[in-house]
């Protein structure tokens, strides 16, 4: 079992490689529910496909306000692809990206330039490797706290509550100001949800739920 899996592994990198990853892909991906924060045969495909290695934290123990790395699982991926309407022509930022799966899999699906910005220099370096070995040349990784970045050229910010308390709303602050100047696209999973539904300068696109993404979209002046 475990040469067939390898074998399907290499098969889906190599339609990666060759920019058919959405194709390839495609039968594992439908019919996922996109409720619930479980993992699945999904996140232990996706898991096999990109082959990361596993880092050794630098900071083990997280500063104050920052939520310890948990991957967004895969089908939670596909459905903000498909519900926040990411297509080739955006640029997707992912703050605390950790391993990089959500920067990839949005990649491979959409076309979409990605970046993902991640605390942990480990964690990045780990994320790098992966996209290397995989060609995506729109992939891009960076070690930096999310507070000291800037939102230039990006369509969509996906969050799955990487951080709370001050860092959040640090955070929240610089969106509200990047989006007084184009509009961008939040999409949020977990705990995070309830402060982005809070906003009045975000109109939420359907329930706002935990369990499931959330797509928000900066009103127009």
């Amino acid at each position: 079992m475990a040469a067939c899996d390898e074998q399907l592994f290499a098969s889906l990198r190599q339609a990666i490689r060759r920019g058919e990853g959405r194709a390839a892909l495609a039968p594992w991906l439908d019919g996922q529910s996109p409720r619930g924060q479980h993992y699945d045969a999904l996140d232990s495909l996706l898991g096999g496909v990109l082959a990361l290695d596993e880092p050794v934290s630098d900071d083990p123990v997280p500063p104050p306000d920052m939520v310890f790395y948990q991957p967004t699982p895969a089908r939670h991926i596909v459905d903000c692809v498909q519900r926040a309407g990411i297509g080739a022509a955006d640029t997707v930022l992912d703050l605390g990206s950790g391993l990089g799966h959500v920067a990839m899999l949005v990649n491979i699906l959409s076309g979409a330039r990605t970046l993902g910005v991640e605390r942990e220099p480990a964690y990045v370096a780990s994320a790098v490797r992966a996209a290397s070995a995989l060609e995506l040349g729109d992939v891009r990784f960076m070690a930096a706290d999310a507070r000291e970045i800037g939102f230039d050229g990006v369509d969509v910010v996906y969050l799955f509550t990487p951080f709370i308390g001050r860092v959040l709303a640090e955070v929240v602050a610089s969106l509200e100001r990047a989006a007084a100047v184009r509009p961008l696209r939040i999409v949020t999973l977990g705990p995070c949800t309830r402060t982005f539904a809070r906003l009045a300068w975000l109109q939420p696109d359907g329930e706002t739920a935990p369990d499931r993404i959330v797509v928000f979209r900066s009103r127009a002046d």
